[in-house]
């Protein structure tokens, strides 16, 4: 069974424009897999977020 990232414990990143959230990291899943999605701003609007991708470590 694939894991849910959206559905795993969070820690958020707080180095984007005026200290917003620029990395979402959530894990571990049942197999201690963590994954990683980036936020892409310009000035400070959102303008990209990433898909989920598993981080190698």
């Amino acid at each position: 069974m694939l894991s849910n990232p959206d559905q795993l414990n969070q820690v958020l990143t707080y180095n984007g424009p005026g200290g917003a959230v620029d990395t979402i990291t959530a894990g571990p899943d049942n197999f201690g897999n963590f994954y990683r999605q980036t936020l892409t701003y310009t000035g400070t609007n959102v303008t990209n977020v990433s898909a989920w991708v598993k981080v190698v470590s």
